[in-house]
C-alpha cells in the first residue's frame, strides 16, 4: 500500500513538473537535450586554442566571467559585457552610484568579485590598463520564460512585443511616451551616460535589435523589406552619439539569415554599414539552434556559412564595416554546450571568410583563466 501511494505521488509530483515547465515555455526536449549536450561536454574550451586561431577575438560575457585578482586576457581584443534578457541597467541607468549593485551578471558567470558600480569601473580600468576594450551591449527583450520586464520596460508598454508568444521589443521604433524621444534616441542618451561614467570603449546592439523577427517561426515577418530605412536611421542615430565619443557600433545580424532573407525581415546590412554600423556579428549557432533549440530552417555549420558568405558579399567595396562570426563556446542558462570538436570547426572553416570572431559565451573560459 505504501509503494502504491509513493508511487502515486511520485507520478502526481512530475505531471505538475511537466505542466510547469510548459507553462514556463519550455519544451520538454530542451530538457533532454541539454542532459546529452552536458555528457557529451568536455569542459571549457582551452583557451591556448582561442590564441592559436589568427582571427582577432571578442568576447561576449557577463562580470560573472572575472575573477580578482584579473588575469591578463592575452588575445582578446574586445570584450562585450552584454546584458540580455530584460534589460535593467543599460535603459535605465540614471546615474553613477559607486556602491549600488550593478545587475550585468545574469547569465551563469561563475565568479561574484564585480558586484558594484565601483567595482565596474575599477574592471573597465584594469581592462584598458591590459589594453584591452570594453564595450557595454543589450538585447532589444521584453521578457521571456526566464524573466518579467524590467522596471523601466513596465513603465514602457509602447515597446511591448507584438505577440503574446514573441520576446523581442515589438516596436523599436516608438517614440517614448515619457520622455517624449525615439526608442534610439534614449539608447544614445543612454550610452552617452555611461561612456562618461564608466568609460566604454563602444555600443553592442544585441539579440532582438535588427530587423523583425519571430525565434521560432521564421516565416513571419517576411513582409517588412520596407521598414530597411527606418531600420538605418535607427542606427544611424545611435552610431552618431557613438562616434562622437569616439567609440564603435556593432549588431548582431537578424537571424543568421542570408542577404537576402534579411531583407525580407526589413535588415539592408549595406545600409546599415553606411548608417554607421562598425562591426556586423554573424550569428551562427550549428550546435544552439541547429541541435538544441531545433531552429526551423537552421541545419547547421554549412547552411551558416553559405549565409555568411552571401551576407560578406552583399556589402559595398565602399564600406569599411567587419564582419564577425560567433563561435559557440557554452551557455549555461539556456543549456547547451557544443563539443570541443564542432568549436574546432567552427574556427577552421570561418578562418577563411571572416574578419574575426566573437566568443558566445565566454564566461567559463574567461573565468578559468583566474583558477
Amino acid at each position: 500500500m505504501k509503494v502504491a501511494i509513493v508511487s502515486i505521488v511520485i507520478f502526481l509530483i512530475l505531471i505538475v513538473l511537466v505542466f510547469y515547465l510548459l507553462d514556463k515555455k519550455f519544451h520538454i526536449g530542451f530538457v533532454w537535450r541539454s542532459l546529452l549536450m552536458r555528457i557529451k561536454s568536455q569542459g571549457p574550451f582551452p583557451y591556448k586554442k582561442i590564441r592559436e586561431d589568427p582571427l582577432p577575438t571578442a568576447v561576449c560575457v557577463d562580470l560573472g566571467a572575472f575573477l580578482r585578482p584579473l588575469p591578463n586576457l592575452l588575445g582578446i581584443k574586445t570584450i562585450v559585457l552584454m546584458e540580455d534578457r530584460s534589460p535593467e541597467f543599460f535603459l535605465g541607468y540614471d546615474g553613477y552610484r559607486p556602491n549600488e549593485e550593478v545587475p550585468l551578471n545574469r547569465h551563469g558567470g561563475p565568479a561574484n568579485d564585480y558586484e558594484t558600480q565601483k567595482d565596474l569601473k575599477e574592471l573597465v580600468q584594469e581592462l584598458h590598463k591590459q589594453g584591452r576594450r570594453v564595450f557595454i551591449g543589450f538585447w532589444g527583450f521584453w521578457a521571456d520564460g526566464f524573466s518579467q520586464p524590467s522596471t523601466w520596460l513596465q513603465k514602457h508598454p509602447e515597446l511591448a512585443p507584438r505577440r503574446s508568444d514573441e520576446s523581442d521589443i515589438g516596436n523599436p521604433f516608438a517614440v517614448l511616451n515619457p520622455e517624449s524621444i525615439t526608442f534610439a534616441e534614449h539608447i544614445a542618451n543612454q550610452y552617452k551616460k555611461l561612456y562618461q561614467d564608466f568609460g566604454f570603449d563602444g555600443l553592442f546592439l544585441g539579440d532582438g535589435l535588427s530587423g523583425f523577427r519571430s525565434f521560432m517561426h521564421p516565416k513571419r515577418y517576411r513582409d517588412r523589406s520596407e521598414s530597411r530605412y527606418e531600420w538605418a536611421d535607427f542606427y544611424r542615430s545611435i552610431a552618431k552619439t557613438v562616434h562622437e565619443v569616439k567609440g564603435e557600433l556593432w549588431a548582431y545580424d537578424c537571424m543568421g539569415y542570408s542577404d537576402l532573407e534579411a531583407l525580407e525581415h526589413g535588415v539592408d546590412y549595406d545600409l546599415l554599414a553606411k548608417a554607421g554600423l562598425d562591426v556586423l556579428v554573424f550569428q551562427t549557432y550549428p550546435t544552439a539552434w541547429a541541435k538544441y533549440f531545433k531552429v526551423p530552417g537552421k541545419t547547421g555549420l554549412y547552411k551558416d556559412i553559405y549565409n555568411f558568405v552571401c551576407v560578406n558579399r552583399a556589402f559595398s567595396s565602399a564600406n569599411s564595416i567587419h564582419l564577425y562570426y560567433t563561435l559557440e563556446m557554452g551557455d549555461y542558462r539556456e543549456g547547451w554546450w557544443p563539443t570541443w570538436k564542432d568549436t574546432q570547426d567552427q574556427m577552421r572553416e570561418f578562418q577563411k571568410y571572416a574578419d574575426g570572431k566573437f566568443l558566445v559565451w565566454g564566461n567559463e573560459t574567461i573565468a578559468n583563466l583566474g583558477r
